[in-house]
């Protein structure tokens, strides 16, 4: 072998290996992505299930929405039983559309008989990537009593 085949195929071999390593570079970014993405879908959707329960079980219930925690307080299942209070989500960053939410939090006090939960544009965002979120409607209705 000639010192020109041997630089021509350390060439080849380089530009091949190069192919390979950005192909897997870019699939591995790509992942990750969207398995952020549907890492929130899937607790959008959990909340959703969870606040409709939630919704349908309590006859009074406060809804927290704080920036780090998603939480409802003094739930009231029965007029006898003591008010009761489920964390429903945390460890994402959480607003109202493009509104940021105070330390203090949102709270909304709702009268599951005669009211329902309506959030125009409920957003989670992912704290490993903020420009990372979806936003929806989050909506909790049953039958109403009549007054």
């Amino acid at each position: 072998m000639t010192l020109v085949e041997v630089l021509a195929t350390l060439l080849l071999v380089t530009l091949v290996t190069g192919l390979i390593w950005t192909t897997i570079s870019i699939s591995s970014r790509s992942s990750v992505l969207e398995t952020n993405k549907l890492r929130l879908q899937q607790e959008g959707n959990y909340i959703s299930t969870e606040i409709l329960r939630i919704h349908r079980t309590c006859k009074e219930y406060e809804f927290v929405i704080t920036p780090n925690n998603v939480s409802v307080e003094n739930c009231q299942i029965e007029k006898s039983q003591d008010r009761k209070r489920f964390s429903i989500s945390e460890g994402f960053i959480y607003s109202m559309g493009d509104q940021m939410i105070s330390p203090e939090g949102v709270r909304y006090d709702i009268e599951a008989d005669f009211e329902d939960l309506e959030i125009e544009k409920f957003k989670i965002t992912s704290p490993e990537n903020t420009k990372l979120s979806i936003t929806f409607p989050l909506i909790a209705s049953r039958y109403k009593r009549s007054t």
